[in-house]
């Protein structure tokens, strides 16, 4: 019989379990994801595929999507009139072909308002629902049929024919689209271009038969093994949901040792430039920031010359780069970035000896030079914060002997990096002046215009901002309890005088620790309405998992301080994870650092579901 103290024991442990899979499933941020709209109604025509495709694939279908006028125009012709850029959306494990629908529509309507000389033409598969993701015997004959469908799709062009078709895929849709070039039949050439969203690429999330073990390491296995030789025209874009995607953790979607890193990119959500959302794995199709953000980069790899996606993979690649990775704070890709910068002598030169400033206005009257000397006494480095809205904002220079100022500079521009909020643009850069020794000062370049413009610097010594910090193990925690979930494992105060704060967190190497960082502002002597806020973000050296939260000037900012992924830095890497705290200079505030033993719960409980 049974001791009741076991039976006690038992119950506790599956509570607790229990209590860590609920963590998981609902404690994250809120969907801060935007909806997409459509103008006109959809619709969606099925193509014709022939009796050979329809006897042996009965299930499956294909449509080109359409709305409006363009709609009524591809369902009054009896042969299909395209010719734009082929864009096939492949679903996902019990997908809709109707997925489509928002990077179609965002489409469509962007080539008409902004009047491109070239359109997407957008093809959809349906897959009856099926659950690919739980028989393997359906991807292969999903595979197939999609091998059909790209046939079908540039055998449609008369006019201006594509040699390629750009491929989109949902979850298991992107193992689909990589699993294309396993086929001994298929023309390699046929793709050049797949963007994946939620996809599993390093495993399946559940392993129910050896038919979806076998697909995956065929598929893999020919991705690690011929990157150079068919593969070396491909680029792969994988977007994985950050935390509010429970059903396919980021780190699956990494292409970390399958593709080559030279042509694939591998992000979160969380981390891409003007999205920072955090998607669940229906929310990645709809998501109107990263729809918009997939449709640009998707403009932009479009060659004018032949109107049609460009064969260079470097130029598809620093496209993605831009969009997915380091958005420079620009509005649109530079064509090119200016070397030397011409000052003019009747813009006002402004000499700012103060370690710390600030410029915000509501509109401005004329341009500025603000000049920052790179001497000042016990300084080393410098961060600047501006949304002006200008490429070339930033420059470095020299006064030469027996001048008042610099007649040129040298842009740093280029280095900068946009930051939270959504849309607004503004953009941050560090500076480390040893990097610079010839140089005698740094100029942001401030120009007229309507709008209200921000701007602060901070000149600083590393050694009093760039602090460490080792967090608490679990046996600290318990010894501590309660303060340690409720008033902080550690709190920091962060006086007004200061711009950035630098703090590596010691010790958070391991999907298993979960903490809280609370920003609190105390006391601000600034205008709340001419500042934008404060920003935290989380930065992890090893892989493309940075997140960030954005509060308004007296608003309290909240961030989860954990890793996504079980991956770790390599052996040889002493890098740390980073938490770095933009703060308004005027205000002072204080850094809780609080212990969340419910996410520690959360991730524990969804490991011991992989591993099982």
């Amino acid at each position: 019989m049974v001791s009741p103290g076991k039976i006690g024991y038992c119950l506790v442990c599956v509570g607790i379990i229990v209590y860590g899979i609920w963590d998981y499933l609902s404690n994250f941020e809120q969907n801060k994801c935007l909806m997409t709209y459509m103008f006109e109604m959809p619709e969606y025509i099925q193509l014709p595929l022939g009796k050979r495709l329809k006897e042996k694939y009965p299930r499956y279908r294909l449509f080109i999507y359409g709305e409006g006028q363009y709609a009524r125009k591809l369902e009054s012709k009896r042969k299909v009139p395209v010719n734009g850029v082929p864009v096939l959306f492949i679903p996902g494990n019990a997908g809709s072909y109707r997925q489509a629908r928002s990077l179609a529509s965002v489409a469509h309507r962007r080539a008409n308002d902004k009047r491109f000389s070239f359109h997407f033409n957008y093809f959809t598969i349906d897959f009856n629902e099926e659950l690919s993701a739980l028989y393997g015997g359906m991807l292969q004959s999903q595979t197939e049929f999609v091998h059909e469908c790209v046939k079908k799709i540039l055998s449609l062009y008369e006019y201006n024919k594509p040699t390629s078709v750009v491929l989109v895929g949902h979850s298991m849709g992107g193992m689909i689209a990589r699993g294309l070039f396993t086929l001994p039949e298929f023309d390699q050439n046929y793709v050049n271009t797949i963007i994946t969203q939620a996809t599993p690429h390093q495993a399946p999330v559940i392993s129910l038969d050896r038919m979806i073990a076998t697909y995956y390491s065929r598929v893999n296995n020919y991705w690690r093994t011929h990157s150079n030789t068919t593969l070396k025209h491909v680029t792969v874009v994988s977007t994985g949901g950050g935390y509010r995607d429970v059903l396919v953790r980021n780190e699956l979607t990494s292409l970390r040792g399958i593709a080559d890193p030279d042509l694939s990119i591998s992000t979160s959500t969380m981390s891409v430039p003007n999205a920072w959302v955090s998607t669940d794995h229906l929310c990645a199709v709809w998501c109107k920031q990263m729809v918009m953000l997939t449709k640009r980069a998707m403009f932009d790899i479009i060659d004018p010359a032949t109107l049609q996606v460009t064969i260079n993979t470097d130029e598809r690649m620093n496209v993605f780069k831009h969009h997915f990775l380091s958005n420079p704070g620009t509005k649109k890709i530079p064509e090119y970035w200016r070397d030397e910068i011409l000052l003019y002598e009747e813009t006002p030169w402004v000499v700012k000896k103060e370690k710390t400033w600030e410029f915000a206005k509501k509109r401005v009257l004329e341009d500025y030079y603000y000049a920052v000397p790179m001497d000042l006494e016990d300084v080393n480095s410098f961060v600047a914060i501006s949304n002006v809205d200008l490429q070339d904002w930033i420059c470095i220079c020299k006064i030469e002997r027996n001048e008042e100022r610099c007649k040129t500079c040298n842009s740093l521009s280029q280095k900068g990096k946009i930051i939270p909020p959504f849309d607004s643009y503004r953009k941050i850069i560090h500076i480390d002046y040893k990097d610079y020794p010839e140089m005698t000062h740094v100029v942001l370049i401030i120009t007229a215009g309507p709008n209200q413009v921000e701007v602060m610097g901070d000149s600083y010594n590393k050694d009093y901002r760039h602090l460490s910090y080792k967090l608490p193990s679990v046996p600290d925690i318990l010894m501590t309890y309660p303060e340690s979930v409720t008033k902080g494992v550690s709190v920091l105060t962060l006086y007004n005088g200061s711009l950035f704060y630098n703090l590596q967190l010691k010790g958070l190497d391991s999907v298993l620790r979960a903490y809280t960082a609370k920003l609190v502002p105390k006391h601000c002597t600034s205008d709340k309405d001419l500042h934008e806020g404060n920003m935290i973000s989380l930065h992890v050296p090893w892989s493309q998992e940075d997140v960030y939260s954005f509060s308004r000037l007296n608003e309290i900012g909240n961030l989860s301080i954990k890793l996504q992924s079980l991956a770790s830095p390599m052996e040889d890497n002493n890098e740390s994870v980073e938490l770095r705290i933009y703060i308004d200079p005027t205000c002072s505030y204080q850094l809780k650092i609080i212990a969340s033993p419910t996410e520690s719960l959360g991730q524990v409980s969804v490991i011991c579901i992989i591993a099982t």
